[in-house]
């Protein structure tokens, strides 16, 4: 994904680069880039062509965008740790068994940019907030999956959640 400078006095201007995957947080419309000491505001962005429009701005804030992913587990398959049987499990109380060696796995990780806010230098008060209008975004990976015997994992998927909801409301 290009930057481009649309408010150059010499025509459009290549100022930076960034990854795709990375983009939905970095250069959506409504974005402070800064490149090289410069400080830009992304005024549009076209995600097919992978171009984003900047103009030079005087701004006292950079913005922060609020990204919600989610990993699904597609396969697990094959022990990671040679000689260790696919079968062996560690039993919790009574409940399911939890494998007790890592695993290997197919994943989908989806992520999706939802809204950014504006943060004052200096001071790192919340000015204001945006909404991020980006689709989601998909990657399909192999991982080592590793299960953690005893623990509640939607338990603390939700004291996450709640941490981080508790940092957006300071």
């Amino acid at each position: 994904m290009i930057v481009v400078d649309g408010g150059s006095e010499e025509g459009e201007r290549l100022v930076g680069e960034t990854e795709r995957a990375t983009a939905p947080g970095r250069v959506h419309v409504g974005a402070i880039y800064m490149h090289q000491g410069e400080i830009y505001q992304v005024t549009h962005l076209d995600w097919e062509q992978g171009r984003a429009t900047a103009h030079r701005v005087d701004a006292d804030y950079y913005t922060e965008a609020s990204i919600h992913s989610e990993v699904l587990v597609l396969e697990e398959y094959g022990n990671a740790v040679p000689g260790q049987g696919d079968n062996e499990t560690m039993e919790q109380g009574e409940d399911a068994a939890i494998p007790s060696s890592p695993k290997m796995g197919e994943l989908e990780v989806t992520t999706q940019a939802t809204r950014y806010r504006q943060v004052q230098f200096n001071t790192h008060r919340t000015l204001g907030w945006g909404v991020i209008d980006l689709p989601q975004q998909h990657l399909f990976t192999n991982r080592l999956l590793v299960r953690h015997p005893g623990g509640d994992h939607e338990a603390a998927r939700a004291r996450g959640r709640a941490e981080t909801a508790q940092r957006l409301r300071a």
